[in-house]
């Protein structure tokens, strides 16, 4: 099959979307299907990889206006309005846009999007060639008119809980792998120090300010915890989570890293940290469980079918100080306990989780309509 993968955000910021579709196409590709990539730049962003050594890649322009989504608060009516118009009119420009390239394709015999459901519906319409819409996260019900005039929708995690309790019942299920050969254990030193660590967007919806709280109240009961904070993200999160973190030579902002360079900060931790006010079914939790980290996250969307609690991670409430700090505390106290958490989530990832089993089934999903 000839598949054409759009995703937005591919040349702006990778996240967990971006590292779905590429992997995907990376097993899809190796399963012998032809691959090629339409994806948004900007030109206030440097593109965070370079797909063309494996991929053809079609790059369309956008204004890439989500910054203003996320600075301008809700707060009134007029703020909603320019907050919500601005994610809008940078998804209606780019889908434009995508329209125009592919209007005439003859190539593809797939079309697979990320969200995007209005422009599968156009897709779809002028073409006939089967298109599919996978969700990294929660639809809309303004968007259910739209995944209708798509031959599949498909997710994974509470994405696919929501879509398929509240709007699309036969929405399919494709689940997220993880390179379990990339991402492994390792044999540690020992040490004296116990590390936690967060990897992901510093932004706001990962309440990393909750986090921060909570380790410093850790820290009065044992100051041999480190909490180094992987990413990086809104100038102003990060300025507001330094100031909360008063210089505290126990925490660490490390900046974003490369994929490599975070392997090796993974196998050298000792305890993975999610503090999320909601994630779907992020992709660090496995690629930390991978390397045979325990999780303490938040039990919020997703986040409980892939950490299953006080068996490899513990689960908390979101903002309940006295919680977190006491599962920081618990495990920090307690290797036996990290160990036997970090090995049973090794175990659950290689037993469950692989991209050639999930590439698997989207083939036979896409080979059944075509």
């Amino acid at each position: 099959m000839n598949i054409t993968i759009i995703n937005r955000m591919m040349g702006i910021k990778f996240g967990g979307g971006e590292n779905f579709d590429l992997n995907i196409a990376r097993a899809l590709k190796k399963r012998g299907h032809n691959i090629r990539f339409v994806i948004g730049v900007s030109d206030k962003y440097k593109e965070p990889l370079k797909l063309d050594d494996e991929f053809e890649v079609i790059r369309v322009k956008t204004p890439y206006l989500r910054d203003i989504h996320y600075k301008v608060k809700p707060t009134n009516l007029i703020k909603k309005v320019i907050s919500v118009g601005a994610l809008e009119l940078d998804r209606k420009l780019f889908q434009k846009n995508v329209y125009k390239i592919l209007k005439d394709d003859k190539w593809s015999d797939v079309y697979q999007l990320c969200g995007q459901p209005e422009l599968g519906g156009l897709l779809k319409n002028r073409s006939k060639k089967l298109v599919s819409v996978w969700w990294p996260g929660p639809s809309s019900k303004r968007k259910l008119k739209y995944m209708k005039k798509c031959d599949i929708n498909f997710a994974h995690g509470d994405a696919l809980r929501v879509i398929r309790e509240k709007l699309l019942p036969e929405c399919r299920e494709i689940n997220l792998g993880i390179d379990i050969e990339k991402f492994h254990p390792i044999k540690k030193k020992e040490k004296d120090i116990v590390e936690f660590l967060f990897v992901g967007r510093i932004v706001p919806i990962k309440n990393l300010s909750f986090l921060i709280k909570a380790f410093l109240e850790a820290l009065k009961e044992n100051n041999k915890i480190i909490l180094n904070i992987v990413g990086d993200g809104e100038k102003q999160e990060v300025e507001k989570l330094k100031k909360l973190a008063n210089g505290n030579k126990n925490i660490r902002f490390l900046g974003a890293k490369t994929k490599n360079e975070l392997v090796k900060i993974y196998q050298n931790s000792d305890v993975f940290c999610l503090t999320s006010k909601y994630d779907n079914y992020p992709n660090v939790i496995f690629e930390a469980m991978a390397c045979g980290l325990p999780v303490i996250a938040t039990n919020v969307g997703g986040i409980s079918m892939q950490v299953v609690n006080n068996e490899t991670g513990i689960l908390v409430e979101i903002d309940n100080t006295e919680q977190l700090k006491n599962a920081i505390l618990k495990l920090a106290n307690d290797k036996n306990l990290r160990d036997k958490m970090g090995k049973a989530g090794r175990e659950r990832v290689e037993k469950e989780f692989s991209w050639d089993k999930s590439a698997e089934q989207l083939e036979k999903l896409y080979l059944r309509y075509i």
